[in-house]
């Protein structure tokens, strides 16, 4: 095993032990956000917060995720 070095694009950084750097990353995922299909009242509110929607570009990686309710 390895210990990776993770740093986000707010500054945190984390070092995560892991056997490939594909495992760190997606632990850091799993441990920092979650994803779920936006409600109406959700998305109404986000874009009075000045949220932007982004579009997903065939050429990003796809991680697995759990399925969250």
């Amino acid at each position: 095993m390895r210990i990776y070095i993770l740093e986000a694009l707010d500054g945190d950084t984390r070092l995560i032990r892991a056997k490939t750097k594909t495992q760190a990353l997606n632990y850091f995922v799993r441990t920092n956000i979650t994803v779920k299909v936006a409600s109406q009242d959700a998305l109404i509110d986000a874009v009075k917060d000045g949220c932007e929607v982004e579009d997903y570009r065939e050429d990003q990686l796809e991680l697995e995720l759990p399925e969250q309710a």
